[in-house]
């Protein structure tokens, strides 16, 4: 998938888990700081409020909604408030989130979630806010052809990480040391930087690619207009496993409620 464009998001979701408990820490994430194009502004990543569910946890199914994609896989498709588990995905996933979120994707390697509000044809557009999880990726080299992995970058976290952070056209927060369920890694906070990216064939405004996958995961993926991208790089399998937050709209006001979400994910069986 590569985001392209831009949407305007649900403003009220970091409301809805307000309440929620908190078993690893208080604060709530930063979001990318203004920097010149080309250079890193530092900030610290907070581990934000991890949202808690009374309900039982609602068991792996291989019965795909009628609102789900072709090639979704095992989706769900809308979702009440409750703890879920992926079916097919690798690693297994076990999440929270409360109601109104849309599963769209649950393969061998991408699973995806969309909050209220969005959809999965802006999901593929760049026009709708979702979190994205994708077993394995390598950073994507520049140019307008897709899926073409970058020479000479390491296939670990922090290597994808340092690549990410050094190039000229993005503004990119440092690598912080980060964990999440069970898996550990670093995580940054990428925007476009003014006059950055390129305009490629098809292309609404200009487009700076950043990871594509691996098999079992297929993506192609980054950064364009006002998107502002929460990029969770964790060690996995011998490579690296992304999660990634997207808040297209909203120059990151909503990373905080999407995070809360992220800290319930729990890898493994």
């Amino acid at each position: 998938m590569s985001p392209r464009a831009t949407l305007m998001t649900l403003a009220s979701l970091a409301a809805v888990l307000a309440g929620c408990t908190s078993s690893s820490g208080s604060g709530t994430a930063s979001t990318a700081a203004s920097a010149p194009p080309g250079t890193t502004a530092a900030i610290t990543v907070s581990q934000p409020p991890v949202a808690t569910t009374t309900s039982t946890t609602v068991p792996a199914s291989t019965i795909t909604s009628p609102n789900c994609p072709s090639d979704g896989g095992s989706c769900r498709g809308n979702l009440d408030a409750g703890t879920y588990q992926t079916t097919r995905f690798i690693p297994r996933l076990t999440y929270t989130v409360p109601a109104g979120w849309m599963n769209f994707e649950d393969t061998g390697g991408n699973f995806s979630l969309v909050p209220p509000g969005g959809d999965w044809p802006g999901v593929n557009a760049g026009t709708s806010d979702y979190i994205g999880v994708y077993t394995k990726v390598s950073a994507e080299a520049k140019g307008c052809t897709p899926e073409v992995v970058e020479p000479g970058v390491g296939s670990a976290p922090q290597d994808i990480a340092r690549w990410v952070a050094e190039q000229k056209g993005l503004i990119v927060t440092a690598p912080t040391p980060a964990a999440v369920g069970g898996l550990s890694g670093v995580v940054v906070t990428v925007k476009l930087a003014p006059g950055g990216g390129q305009l490629c064939p098809g292309d609404a405004s200009p487009y700076f690619p950043i990871l594509t996958g691996q098999p079992p995961t297929g993506l192609d993926n980054g950064v364009s207009g006002k998107i502002v991208l929460r990029l969770y790089l964790l060690a996995f399998g011998g490579g690296t496993l992304a999660i990634e937050i997207n808040d297209v709209a909203s120059g990151g006001a909503q990373l905080s409620a999407y995070e809360a979400v992220v800290q319930t994910f729990k890898f493994g069986s």
